[in-house]
C-alpha cells in the first residue's frame, strides 16, 4: 500500500505514439519514451507516507473526450529515507478507447522542494 504501483499507475496511459508527457523538466511524445522517463522518475520514491487529490475539475469535450485538472498533496520518503513533501497541479487529457478511459496527454507541476538548510 506504501509502495508505488508503477505498473497500475502507467496503466492509466494510453500505450500509443500519440501520449505526451511532461514532467520534471522532460517532455515525451511517444508511449515508450513516456514509459522509461515515468519508470526512472518514480524510481527514487521509497515509501509513500500520504497522497491527497483536490477536487476534480472536469471539461467534457465530446462523448469520448475530457480534460481533468486537479491539485495534489504528496508525502513519501526517498530511497534513503530523506522526506519528500510536494504539492501541484495536475492535467489530464482523457479519450475512451476500446480499453477503456486513458490519458493521452499530461502535465503537471508542483512547488520545488525547500533546500536542505547548509550547515
Amino acid at each position: 500500500m506504501r509502495r508505488i504501483d508503477t505498473d497500475g499507475l502507467l496503466g492509466f496511459f494510453q500505450q500509443s505514439e500519440d501520449l505526451a508527457w511532461a514532467h520534471d523538466g522532460v517532455i515525451t511524445q511517444s508511449w515508450a519514451d513516456f514509459s522509461e522517463a515515468a519508470r526512472q522518475s518514480w524510481s527514487g520514491f521509497g515509501e509513500v507516507e500520504s497522497f491527497a487529490w483536490g477536487d476534480l475539475h472536469i471539461q467534457v469535450l465530446a462523448r469520448d473526450a475530457a480534460v481533468v485538472t486537479t491539485t495534489f498533496d504528496f508525502a513519501a520518503t526517498d530511497t534513503a529515507g530523506a522526506p519528500i513533501a510536494l504539492t501541484g497541479a495536475f492535467t489530464t487529457v482523457w479519450l475512451d478507447t476500446e480499453l477503456g478511459w486513458k490519458i493521452v496527454n499530461s502535465a503537471e507541476s508542483y512547488t520545488p522542494p525547500e533546500p536542505a538548510p547548509e550547515g
